[in-house]
């Protein structure tokens, strides 16, 4: 894939997959061969990287608040897709140098697989499927979470509650996942969660999936 397509399908990208698109990008630059030593100080690095993740992060939360910030999140996330572009291209001249096109794997330049196509974009998603919640044998306070693909799914949301699942302002954000099957820990173990899912999209999220009662142990 270009770096051109890189920086389209970074543009396609909701808020939230942007984010997670970051991070997860810092996470694979951070052992690359092409960072081993330190590149020039115009080469994006990967905590410079993570950085622009928690800025766009906080720039959300403010907009949701404050509609006339827009522009600051925007440039916000400017700023993180020119870092990202420049931090890809040192890694392109760096195995074209090596001749070693396997520099590029892994990299999450895989990302065609999961832009979202314009048609599919133009509306919210639908509701989930299935969404199976289950626990982890002998991880303690650890789940196991799978959702139903669809076309054009760019990442998850998962939200739990531990009191009344009726009562929506007891549901809190737990993880937005790129993945179908992924995992949790860190939840009070002996204890009864309620636990939703939703798709995210460009036009934003979609319906919430069915609510799925576990007591996690």
């Amino acid at each position: 894939m270009s770096v051109e397509q890189f920086e389209t399908i970074l543009a396609d990208l909701s808020d939230g997959d942007f984010i997670l698109r970051m991070r997860h990008f810092a996470d694979k630059i951070e052992s690359h061969d092409a960072f081993r030593e330190p590149p020039p100080d115009w080469v994006p690095g990967a905590v410079r990287i993570r950085d622009n993740a928690d800025r766009l992060s906080e720039w959300v939360a403010v907009v949701a608040k404050n509609k006339q910030k827009e522009p600051d999140k925007l440039a916000s996330r400017a700023k993180g897709s020119r870092d990202m572009t420049f931090a890809t291209q040192w890694i392109v001249m760096y195995a074209d140098h090596h001749n070693d096109p396997s520099q590029l794997e892994n990299l999450g330049l895989e990302l065609k697989q999961r832009k979202y196509s314009r048609a599919v974009g133009s509306g919210l998603p639908p509701k989930p499927g299935k969404t199976v919640v289950c626990n982890i044998e002998g991880k303690s306070g650890s789940i196991s979470v799978y959702v139903k693909k669809w076309p054009g799914k760019g990442s998850v949301e998962l939200w739990y509650c531990d009191t009344d699942p009726k009562d929506e302002a007891s549901w809190k954000k737990l993880t937005h996942s790129y993945e179908c099957r992924f995992e949790h820990h860190g939840l009070e173990p002996v204890k009864k969660y309620y636990f939703k899912t939703r798709y995210d999209s460009p036009a934003g999220p979609g319906p919430w999936s069915e609510i799925v009662t576990l007591v996690v142990i």
